[in-house]
C-alpha cells in the first residue's frame, strides 16, 4: 500500500472516530466571526454548523473556547429542548462604558457563543461576563441542544440625555484626509445605531410604514425669537513683547485696522487702541492689520463678539519687522509672501500664566517650530522656554491644525484660520474647552427643499446617528444617545470657536462650528447639526441652474461649497436682506444662489465651486448695515454649514 493511501485511510478511520464522538456528546463552541445560524430548531448537530477554521483557546464558564478544528466537549448537564420554531429571547441592559453584566440566565450553559457586534459588546473569558465598549444595540446568540437563545443587548448612557426642551444656538488644508483616534479610516468604524422608538417591527403592521419626524429624539427645531443687538467694541493693537498676565503692554501707534467687507478704517492711537460703534452682537469677523510704516508684520485675525450690550476689548498681538528679521537670521528662514507665519504662546486654560517646555507639531507644510531661551530665539531649542512661545513660517494657508505636547505626552490641539501673505500672533489657552453636545436632524432633499409645500420644505427629519470627528484633536464625538453627539470637556477652542467634521457615508461631507463664546455659554453648550443628505449640494446647483437663464457652469465636486441659514430676528424683513461673502481683502467672491421661501422665517442660501480659503459672510441690511456676521473656513471636496440670525431651538 502506497504512504499517500495509507494517510488518507487514517484521516479517515479519525474523522470517523471523532464524528461518532460527536454523536454521542454535546458540543460547546464560542464563535469569534460571524456565522449565519438560522433561527430554528437544529436538525443537525452544532459541530456541522460551525466554520472549519476553529482553533481552541481560554475558557467559557470552564471549558475551553473553540476557534479551530471542532474539539467534543461533554457539557455539564443538558438542557432540554424547547418545543419551538422560533429562538428564545431575551434582552439585556448595560449602563454606560466600560461596564460589564452576566448573561440572563444560570452558569450552567453549554454551547455555541457568538457576539454579533463586538465593537459594542465584546465577552470577557475570565469573569464570564459581557463588557460594553461603545453605545448601541447588538445580539448575543447561543445554540445548545439543538436549540437557540437570542439575548438583546443595549448599552445605554448611565447619564440622563440632554434636555430636548434647551434653547440650542447653530452657528456655524487637509480634513478630508482626517483619521480617528483608533487610526482606522472612518468607512472601516463601527456605528452605533439606536433603533428603539424609530423601528417599528414588520411584524406589527402589513401596511405602509411612515416614520414621523417628531419623535422621542426631540429633533423638531423651530425659530427662536430674539432681537438683534449691537455694541461698541475697541481693538488694542500691542507688540509681541506684551505680557497681559503680567500687566505689561506694548502699544503699537499708527496701524490701520479695517473690518473686512465693511468701509472701515482707523489708525491706532498711542495706546494703541481703536474702537468700532455697532458692531452684530455675537457677530464673528474679520480684522485686518497693516502698518504703512513697516514696524509690524500684515496680520488678518478672528474677532469674536459675546452677545450682550457691554462693551468689549479685544487684544491683538502683531509681530514687529525688528523681531521678525532677528528670527530669519537666528534660525535661517526666509517668508515667502505666498505663505503664511505663525507664533503662539502656550497658555493655561484661564490664560494667567504661560506652560514652559511645551512643544508643537502642526499638520500642513511649515518650516519649524521654532523655540526661544530666556535670551530670545534659540535654533537648537527642542521645545519651548518658560514663556511657552514658538514660531512656524511658510505655513501653508487655510484651516491649520497645532498639536501641543509636554515631552511625549500629548496635551491638546487647536484649530487656527490663516491667510496666505499673512502673520499671525496669538495667545493659545489649551484645554479651554467646556462640553459641547450636537443634536442631530437631518434637512430634506434638495428638491423638496426647493419645491415641497411650506411643511415639506421646512421639516426636519430625525438622525440617530453620524460620523463626527472634532477637528483639531481629531477625535470621534462621543455618541451621548439617540440624536446626541457629545465634545467632552478638555478641547481647545480657538477665539472661542471649535469645529466638527460630519463624514456619515448618508450626508455630505460637512464642516460645522461650534461657538459658546458667541452665544454667552460658559459651562456648557448645545447646539442643532442641520445635516445635508449626500447629493444635496449638487442637485441644488442643477436645479437652480435649471431655473436661470445665465450661461451653463459645470458643478465642480472637488471645490468647496457654502451653505448658510439665517433666520429672522425682532423687526427684521427677510425679503430686504442680503447675503455677502468676501475673502480676506474684502472683495465679494460671488453673489449667493437663494432657494426656498421666507414664510417659516428663515432664508437660504448657498455658494458653489469655492477655491479654499477664509472668509466673511456678512449679512446686510437694505441700507448696507451689517444684522449678524460669522467666519467661514472653506476646503477641498467639502460643504461648510452656518447659521446666522435667530438661532434654530429644539421645539419644547
Amino acid at each position: 500500500m502506497q504512504p499517500a493511501t495509507n494517510m488518507i485511510l487514517v484521516l479517515g478511520i479519525f474523522f470517523m472516530a471523532n464524528l461518532a464522538h460527536s454523536q454521542d456528546s454535546q458540543d460547546l463552541f464560542v464563535a469569534q466571526t460571524p456565522l449565519e445560524i438560522p433561527y430554528r430548531n437544529l436538525d443537525k448537530p452544532v459541530s456541522q454548523l460551525l466554520s472549519q477554521e476553529l482553533q481552541a483557546v481560554e475558557t467559557f464558564f470552564g471549558v475551553p473556547v473553540l476557534r479551530g478544528q471542532p474539539v467534543n466537549l461533554k457539557s455539564p448537564e443538558p438542557a432540554p429542548e424547547t418545543p419551538s420554531d422560533e429562538a428564545p429571547l431575551k434582552e439585556l441592559t448595560i449602563a454606560g462604558l466600560g461596564s460589564s453584566a452576566k448573561l440572563p440566565f444560570g452558569q450552567d450553559v453549554s454551547g455555541t457563543l457568538f457576539v454579533r457586534d463586538p465593537d459594542v459588546v465584546a465577552w470577557n473569558d475570565e469573569t464570564h461576563e459581557l463588557e460594553s465598549k461603545s453605545y448601541g444595540n447588538s445580539e448575543v446568540y447561543i445554540v445548545a441542544e439543538n436549540q437557540m437563545t437570542i439575548v438583546k443587548v443595549e448599552v445605554k448612557d448611565n447619564e440622563a440625555n440632554p434636555a430636548s426642551d434647551l434653547a440650542v444656538d447653530v452657528q456655524s488644508s487637509a480634513l478630508k484626509n482626517i483619521l480617528s483616534q483608533s487610526g482606522k479610516p472612518l468607512s472601516q468604524l463601527s456605528v452605533p445605531y439606536d433603533t428603539k422608538g424609530i423601528a417599528p417591527s414588520l411584524r406589527d403592521s402589513d401596511s405602509e410604514i411612515v416614520i414621523d419626524a417628531g419623535n422621542e429624539l426631540g429633533v423638531e427645531v423651530v425659530r427662536k425669537e430674539q432681537e438683534s443687538l449691537y455694541k461698541n467694541i475697541a481693538i488694542q493693537v500691542v507688540d509681541e513683547r506684551s505680557k497681559p498676565e503680567e500687566k505689561e503692554i506694548y502699544p503699537v501707534e499708527g496701524v490701520s485696522v479695517q473690518l473686512v467687507g465693511s468701509d472701515f478704517r482707523a489708525r491706532t492711537n498711542a495706546r494703541g487702541l481703536v474702537e468700532i460703534a455697532d458692531v452684530p452682537a455675537g457677530g464673528r469677523f474679520m480684522v485686518r492689520l497693516k502698518d504703512q510704516s513697516g514696524r509690524v508684520l500684515d496680520q488678518v485675525i478672528e474677532v469674536a463678539t459675546e452677545p450682550n450690550r457691554d462693551s468689549e476689548l479685544f487684544r491683538v498681538r502683531a509681530l514687529s519687522f525688528r523681531s521678525y528679521f532677528l528670527y530669519s537670521s537666528v534660525f535661517g528662514v526666509a517668508q515667502r509672501s505666498n505663505l503664511a507665519s505663525l507664533c503662539l504662546r502656550a497658555m493655561t486654560p484661564d490664560g494667567l500664566s504661560t506652560l514652559a517646555g511645551v512643544r508643537a507639531e502642526i499638520n500642513v507644510g511649515a518650516d519649524g517650530p521654532y523655540y526661544f531661551n530666556e535670551f530670545g530665539p534659540d535654533g537648537n531649542e527642542e521645545s519651548g522656554a518658560e514663556d511657552g512661545r514658538m514660531c512656524f513660517f511658510n505655513v501653508d494657508p487655510g484651516l491649520v491644525e497645532v498639536s501641543f505636547f509636554d515631552g511625549e505626552d500629548y496635551l491638546s490641539a487647536v484649530t487656527i484660520p490663516l491667510v496666505a501673505g499673512n502673520h499671525l500672533e496669538d495667545d493659545i489657552y489649551l484645554a479651554n474647552g467646556q462640553k459641547v453636545d450636537s443634536h442631530l436632524v437631518a434637512m430634506p432633499s434638495a428638491v423638496q427643499a426647493m419645491y415641497g409645500g411650506r411643511e415639506l420644505r421646512n421639516q426636519f427629519l430625525p438622525v440617530d446617528y453620524t460620523e463626527m470627528i472634532a477637528v483639531g484633536d481629531n477625535d470621534d464625538v462621543n455618541y451621548h444617545g439617540p440624536g446626541v453627539l457629545r465634545f467632552e470637556p478638555g478641547h481647545t477652542f480657538y477665539r472661542g470657536r471649535l469645529y466638527g467634521l460630519v463624514q456619515g457615508a448618508e450626508f455630505e461631507t460637512s464642516l460645522y462650528s461650534f461657538d459658546p463664546v458667541i452665544h454667552g455659554k460658559a459651562s456648557s453648550f448645545s447646539q442643532v447639526a442641520p445635516l445635508l443628505q449626500r447629493g444635496f449640494i449638487e442637485d441644488l446647483f442643477n436645479e437652480l441652474y435649471l431655473q436661470d437663464s445665465a450661461p451653463s457652469i459645470a458643478f465642480d465636486p472637488s471645490l468647496g461649497s457654502v451653505f448658510v441659514r439665517h433666520g429672522a430676528q425682532a423687526g427684521e424683513n427677510l425679503d430686504q436682506l442680503s447675503i455677502r461673502l468676501v475673502n480676506h481683502l474684502g472683495q465679494d467672491v460671488q453673489d449667493p444662489w437663494f432657494f426656498g421661501s421666507t414664510d417659516s422665517g428663515f432664508i437660504k442660501a448657498v455658494f458653489f465651486n469655492l477655491q479654499p480659503g477664509i472668509y466673511t459672510l456678512i449679512v446686510e441690511s437694505s441700507r448696507n448695515h451689517w444684522v449678524d456676521a460669522t467666519t467661514i473656513p472653506v476646503d477641498y471636496w467639502l460643504t461648510t454649514v452656518t447659521q446666522t440670525g435667530a438661532p434654530l431651538v429644539p421645539k419644547r
